[in-house]
């Protein structure tokens, strides 16, 4: 630190002292931090229901009737 303070000819304030990341994070390379393993797991327990499934009998009347009553 004080060898940069010296080369760029300023002192660094005490308060951002610890703010400075003087090294790369060995846990995370430029294209990003690898997945976590339950990162996977969560998004496997997500349940993808089929949209193209015709309404209920009874679903679609009750919708039929909001819209006569809106009209």
């Amino acid at each position: 630190m004080k060898d940069e303070e010296k080369r760029l000819g300023h002192i660094i304030s005490p308060t951002y002292e610890g703010l400075i990341q003087t090294r790369d994070d060995p846990a995370c390379s430029s294209a990003g931090c690898p997945a976590q393993t339950y990162v996977a797991k969560e998004q496997a327990k997500i349940v993808q229901y089929p949209v193209d499934v015709p309404l209920a009998e009874d679903v679609a009347e009750s919708e039929k009737s909001e819209n006569q009553a809106s009209n």
